[in-house]
């Protein structure tokens, strides 16, 4: 049983199994977020939860990006911000081979995603977002 359950837009089930929420600029210490620095750090951040999760489906919902200052800095590169709050959730759902379907079979898939208030599990804007997730393509079989 998760913490919650939500119901994908294709019928299927998932359920919350862990949450994490922090600042999506934690750390950023000199500068200003532009769209490179952006894409940088969502790779990073792929590759980490690929790392941390290696036996898990990896998916990063594409954020929303506001351009707020016109080209600026030695690099005359407009200011891009993302959602201030970045939220990593672990899901399970029964599994997508049927054939594993035998009591202790699961599927697995870890999410990112941004939203603008700390509004955990996760904001209302998020939610659309997460049921549209395609689980079957995007998720692994793994075992209990």
């Amino acid at each position: 049983m998760g913490l919650t359950s939500l119901r994908l837009t294709g019928g299927r089930s998932i359920d919350l199994i862990s949450i994490e929420a922090s600042r999506t600029y934690g750390g950023f210490l000199e500068g200003f977020p532009t769209a490179e620095i952006n894409d940088h750090s969502l790779k990073r951040l792929r590759e980490h939860l690929a790392h941390r999760y290696s036996h898990m489906g990896v998916h990063i919902i594409d954020p929303p990006r506001k351009i707020v200052s016109p080209a600026r800095g030695p690099r005359d590169e407009p200011e891009e911000l993302l959602p201030p709050i970045k939220c990593i959730g672990v899901f399970h759902s029964s599994p997508i081979d049927p054939a594993r379907d035998d009591g202790f079979g699961i599927s697995m898939l870890v999410i990112a995603w941004f939203q603008f208030e700390l509004d955990l599990p996760f904001a209302a804007a998020a939610r659309a977002d997460l049921a549209a997730v395609a689980w079957d393509e995007l998720a692994r079989d793994g075992d209990l």
